[in-house]
């Protein structure tokens, strides 16, 4: 059973990535665009399977690790709604108390960046 088997409550329709830094970054090189996007549909699936392997059995410290580990690609990538749910995550996983809030935005991280994957390979097609 994945951690995210929760319906997600994202428009898969409306874009939630943002080309504009990528572009930015690469000074109208559309090749590094094209290569950081494969980059990231290629990477970030690894780090969400972490990240919900260590969901399923509450272990803080990967959580916390993954959480950082998305966090750049996600601004990167203009996808602010994940940002502020890795720094939400980073910020609270330790705290007992947090736990039931940390999970829900866990689940909603693990969906919102999977539809920003869906997108993207979408996008490159």
């Amino acid at each position: 059973m994945m951690a995210n088997d929760t319906k997600p409550k994202l428009n898969p329709k409306k874009p939630v990535f943002s080309l504009d830094l990528l572009k930015e970054m690469g000074g109208g090189n559309n090749r590094f665009v094209d290569d950081m996007l494969r980059v990231y549909i290629e990477e970030t699936p690894k780090t969400i399977k972490k990240l919900n392997d260590a969901l399923l059995i509450w272990d803080v410290i990967v959580l916390k690790s993954m959480a950082h580990k998305l966090r750049s690609p996600s601004a990167m990538m203009g996808v602010t709604k994940a940002v502020k749910l890795t720094e939400f995550i980073e910020m609270n996983a330790s705290e007992l108390k947090k736990k039931d809030e940390v999970k829900m935005a866990s689940i909603d991280l693990i969906n919102l960046i999977n539809l920003v994957i869906k997108q993207v390979k979408e996008f490159l097609d």
